[in-house]
């Protein structure tokens, strides 16, 4: 479940972080008394989505069995599950 939640989540969430942390340390921003309100809602929802792209982009070429590899299903061994697997 974490593992989901840093694939997804966590890249989409970066560039309002981002934002926010260069909103609470503008000068501009604070002497207006707006830090939030004027923010590039737009912009950031749409490089959240382009690094939630890159992310799973990168975790969908990088993971996963080798080409050729045969998929064994779970299987009950001694009482025990054994998971299924590559071989």
């Amino acid at each position: 479940m974490i593992k989901k939640l840093l694939v997804t989540l966590l890249p989409f969430l970066l560039p309002f972080i981002g934002y926010a942390i260069y909103a609470l340390l503008s000068q501009r921003a604070a002497a207006k008394g707006k830090r939030f309100e004027d923010a590039p809602w737009y912009w950031l929802a749409a490089a959240g989505m382009g690094c939630v792209i890159i992310a799973l982009g990168t975790l969908a070429l990088t993971t996963g069995a080798p080409p050729g590899s045969t998929y064994k299903p779970a299987e009950m061994k001694d009482g025990q599950i054994v998971p299924g697997r590559f071989e």
